[in-house]
């Protein structure tokens, strides 16, 4: 997690002099992360943005490859909408291979 100070049309990459203020390891084998979305965003109003401050939503799967967990029960969508009103959504029929949203 960083600060985008500059706003850097849509790369949202950390630039020299931007603070970075949150960082954290890899997930672990058997965890996948998939979008619609290449980086989340918010402006100060806590309304979801994209890099030139328009409106910008979609959805994150979060999704274990674990044989233990069943179709229904492997993985999560975390959706950012437009309200910043943000919903965990809990996915059935899912297959082990995690296909994006």
């Amino acid at each position: 997690m960083f600060n985008d100070d500059d706003h850097s049309a849509a790369n949202a990459s950390v630039d020299t002099g931007e603070t970075i203020t949150f960082t954290s390891p890899a997930l672990t084998n058997g965890i996948v992360m998939k979008g619609n979305m290449d980086y989340v965003s918010f402006g100060a109003d806590g309304l979801p943005k994209n890099m030139n401050g328009s409106g910008y939503f979609g959805t994150i799967r979060i999704c274990s490859t674990a044989a233990s967990l069943s179709n229904d029960k492997r993985a999560r969508d975390l959706i950012i909408n437009r309200t910043g009103r943000n919903l965990v959504e809990r996915k059935t029929n899912i297959a082990d291979t995690c296909p994006s949203p």
